[in-house]
């Protein structure tokens, strides 16, 4: 998948921690950071990734040892980044918020599922070389089959928006707190999610015209 499609994924991994997690308001950002950058994480051994344009010594020397698509795409990487987390923060930062780490690891669970949607398969088990991808037609990266994948993610994420607002809006009047420009904020959210699917459209749009 695409990395936008991994950020889609992420971040809906994010609204589902939100809504059935009970986070705190003022985690609710942490939350969706951490889920979306844990989405992108794996395809750090991938030069062309998003991450790995911005970390090319780091993305270089994972991609020398494991190849694309190896121990960063195992439920071992999973395990081990949380295990690395958990004791950064403990001994280190005890004042990031254990959600943090829940949706980071959330968001790398959500980019191994998303690309067992593709012909290729994922190294779940690494070091075991076997391969598991979902039993379906596989979705090619970048194809228009893809789009129409990225588009039903994108109405996941705007499908659980309300009850990520109000799971939140929830904790707030819980702990007695007030957000001045609450509503303002919430109509500026709404404008950019439609912004989004305006562009999820175009691509479409522009893919569909490539069919034969």
């Amino acid at each position: 998948m695409l990395g936008v499609t991994h950020a889609i994924g992420g971040f809906l991994a994010g609204e589902l921690i939100i809504c059935y997690g009970k986070v705190p308001a003022p985690e609710v950002p942490v939350v969706l950071a951490a889920a979306v950058f844990g989405s992108l994480l794996p395809d750090i051994d991938h030069p062309e990734s998003f991450l790995g344009r911005r970390a090319p010594v780091v993305s270089d020397a994972v991609g020398l040892v494991f190849g694309h698509r190896g121990f960063t795409h195992s439920l071992l990487f999973l395990g081990g980044v949380f295990l690395f987390l958990l004791a950064i923060r403990f001994k280190y930062v005890p004042w990031f918020p254990l959600t943090g780490a829940y949706a980071l690891v959330s968001g790398i669970l959500s980019h191994l599922l998303f690309d067992m949607a593709n012909p290729s398969t994922v190294p779940l088990l690494w070091p075991w070389k076997k391969g598991f991808r979902f039993p379906l037609p596989g979705i090619p990266v970048g194809s228009f089959f893809e789009a129409v994948f990225r588009a039903a993610a994108v109405a996941g994420v705007l499908a659980l928006f309300p009850s990520s607002t109000a799971a939140v809006a929830g904790t707030l009047k819980e702990t007695g707190i007030s957000v001045p420009g609450a509503p303002e904020i919430v109509r500026k959210t709404f404008w950019l999610a439609g912004e989004f699917l305006r562009a999820i459209g175009e691509s479409l749009r522009e893919v569909s015209q490539k069919l034969p």
